[in-house]
């Protein structure tokens, strides 16, 4: 699909997760979601612009799966949706959580270069297929439950008796530490472009970190400061990396290394990225 055809759809993709959010943010549901519209808005626009595709692709699929999770949570609350939508929302908000985990942490395992490094091809080949099997089977589930039961479940946090959620608790819990340590050791064989880039996506961690300690010894949780300081920690994860990818050139940079022998000096990419 040519960059004409798909800049269209794309474009509307995304005013439709950034109405979602806002809409979930009215209704006092919009942490996440408002991060996961900014993702999908900096994905979709990295890949009809050809910069990083595969960065591109996992930053909208990972926003767009926030946005629905948190907004199917939002419109379930009683007396807040058309009756004969209730179940259809409910289903997707059933199966739509372990995506966000599991894009994330894909994300982190093949940032910036949008692949992994070779001794990691096989975690995230189980990160995926955990994340596929828990998304079928949370629609499996969620197919065969009575809609009361459903909706319980979507607006009930901690509620393990999906098996979707007890694979995306498996996916938070296993794989997190496992991309940190991969970007961790993507950093040490990096070249300095990409140290940069990965300097950009720490300094976001770094600061929802700082909000989400902030936030627990405060015991702040519902004023409309901590919603906001919790949405712009959120944010700053898609902005991060789109500037990491776009102020760096790694288009460019990919099709360079795709070119040579993988040991290349970094000094080699550096100048080959500068104009």
């Amino acid at each position: 699909m040519s960059r004409r055809s798909i800049g269209p759809a794309l474009g509307v993709w995304s005013l439709l997760m950034a109405a979602a959010a806002t809409n979930a943010a009215i209704l006092g549901w919009g942490e996440v979601a408002i991060g996961g519209a900014g993702a999908c808005i900096v994905g979709a626009f990295l890949v009809w612009k050809g910069a990083g595709r595969r960065i591109g692709a996992l930053l909208a699929g990972f926003g767009s799966a926030a946005v629905l999770s948190d907004w199917s949570s939002a419109v379930l609350e009683p007396g807040r949706l058309d009756e004969a939508l209730v179940r259809p929302v409910a289903v997707l908000g059933s199966s739509v959580f372990v995506l966000v985990g599991t894009l994330a942490n894909a994300l982190l395992m093949v940032f910036p270069s949008g692949a992994p490094r070779p001794r990691w091809r096989w975690p995230l080949r189980i990160l995926l297929a955990i994340g596929a099997v828990g998304t079928i089977a949370g629609l499996v589930w969620a197919l065969g439950r009575p809609t009361a039961d459903l909706v319980t479940q979507v607006l009930a946090t901690g509620d393990s008796s999906n098996p979707a959620d007890m694979a995306a608790g498996l996916v938070f819990m296993a794989f997190f530490p496992l991309a940190i340590a991969s970007l961790f050791f993507r950093y040490r064989a990096a070249g300095v472009v990409e140290r940069h880039q990965i300097r950009w996506l720490l300094l976001a961690a770094a600061t929802v970190f700082t909000i989400t300690m902030t936030q627990n010894v405060v015991g702040d949780y519902d004023s409309r400061v901590a919603s906001i300081a919790v949405a712009f920690g959120f944010l700053l994860f898609p902005v991060a990396s789109g500037v990491a990818i776009l102020r760096y050139r790694l288009f460019e940079i990919d099709r360079i290394i795709s070119r040579r022998s993988p040991t290349c000096s970094s000094s080699a990419r550096w100048s080959a990225s500068t104009p």
